[in-house]
């Protein structure tokens, strides 16, 4: 095989999800319209290249800074606590929650390096030191990580004194978000249970 189209191969192969046989498919469909198809691709990576920047208030990727997300007045005073950018998204898509969102950039993890002091956490004091959040919703996927972050957010949140909720139900151990269909999301979304920092 030509070692440009196999580099190419293999580049795919470095996504997620994406194994020999669906990255081999990905480069000859590209191939077999070479001219729009490429140039297609190249262009929207180079305006998420260019343009596409985390929200200095809740760290989702976005085009303008605040997001529109952060940005929206008419949004609740609910703030949903989410590992990546990739749950801001799954949540949005079924419309469902009207309140808003911070990222903290990933789940403790000391197997991956993820202490936490990498969480981006002072972003998230900041928002509620400035008293404009009503409640929290800690919605961490069911994996030993998700606990263990759980676990350190709920000792560093007890001391806002603010309602802090979860998702009491729906979700398979070991379960990200996105793989859950919507009507389950909007189940869970409306079925959470207030914890008892205090218990």
């Amino acid at each position: 095989m030509n070692e440009i189209i196999k580099s190419l191969i293999d580049a795919f192969q470095e996504l997620p999800g994406i194994g020999e046989k669906s990255a081999e498919r990905i480069v000859f469909y590209l191939l077999e319209g070479l001219e729009n198809r490429v140039n297609y691709f190249l262009e929207r990576l180079k305006e998420v290249k260019e343009r596409i920047k985390k929200c200095s208030v809740c760290n989702n990727f976005t085009d303008k800074d605040p997001c529109e997300i952060c940005s929206d007045e008419k949004r609740d005073n609910i703030l949903m606590i989410v590992p990546s950018a990739k749950e801001v998204y799954t949540f949005e898509k079924i419309g469902e929650y009207k309140g808003r969102y911070y990222v903290l950039g990933g789940l403790i993890s000391p197997l991956e390096n993820i202490y936490p002091d990498d969480l981006k956490l002072n972003g998230l004091f900041k928002i509620l030191e400035e008293k404009k959040v009503k409640e929290i919703i800690l919605a961490i996927p069911p994996v030993i990580e998700g606990e263990v972050t759980m676990n350190y957010l709920l000792l560093n949140l007890k001391k806002y004194n603010l309602k802090i909720t979860r998702f009491r139900s729906g979700i398979p151990v070991g379960t990200s978000f996105e793989y859950i269909d919507d009507y389950t999301l909007r189940d869970i979304l409306k079925n959470r249970e207030v914890l008892d920092l205090n218990g």
